[in-house]
Order: structure tokens, then C-alpha cells, then sequence
């Protein structure tokens, strides 16, 4: 056991640490160009409807909730579980 932590902390740590600074400018970039909630309605009111949400790419209405640092984190994105596309952003 000892020897795979060895090999994560050596190996597979740091590629994922270089990963993630490639990544996070981007991706916190591309939260502030997304709609908020509100928006999102104004935008497509056919796809909010009576409290329930659809994605404007494939119509589904699993929609998920994720945080853009941590699961508890304040800024949250929301996407279609179905086709994965990313529809808008809250913070709580």
C-alpha cells in the first residue's frame, strides 16, 4: 500500500496539480460568461416552466448542481445530467 501512495504522491499528484492551473482560468472564465438562473429564464421562458427546468440542447429536465471550487462552494454551475451541457449559474 505504501509503495501506490508513494507512486500517487511522486507521479499522478503533480500531473493532476499541473492540470488543474491549465484548467481553472478557463473554467472560471467561462462561469462569469454564463447566464444566471434568472437570465436563463428571460432567455428561453419555454424551457422554464412551472418550476421545472429543461436543457435547450437535448430537452431533458435531470438538471444537476455542482460547486465550482468544492461541493459546498457559494458559486454553483447547473447542467442537463443527460447530454452534460451547462446551462447556467447560482450562487448561494
Amino acid at each position: 500500500m505504501n509503495a501506490v501512495l508513494y507512486f500517487w504522491n511522486l507521479y499522478v499528484g503533480p500531473v493532476f496539480s499541473k492540470l488543474a492551473s491549465y484548467i481553472s482560468p478557463w473554467f472560471i472564465s467561462s462561469y462569469s460568461a454564463l447566464p444566471t438562473f434568472d437570465e436563463y429564464q428571460a432567455m428561453y421562458p419555454r424551457l422554464v416552466q412551472r418550476g421545472r427546468v429543461e436543457c435547450l440542447t437535448c430537452g431533458g429536465t435531470r438538471i444537476f448542481m455542482r460547486g465550482l471550487y468544492s461541493a459546498i462552494g457559494a458559486e454553483k454551475i447547473h447542467g442537463c445530467t443527460t447530454c452534460g451541457k451547462v446551462l447556467y449559474r447560482s450562487k448561494s
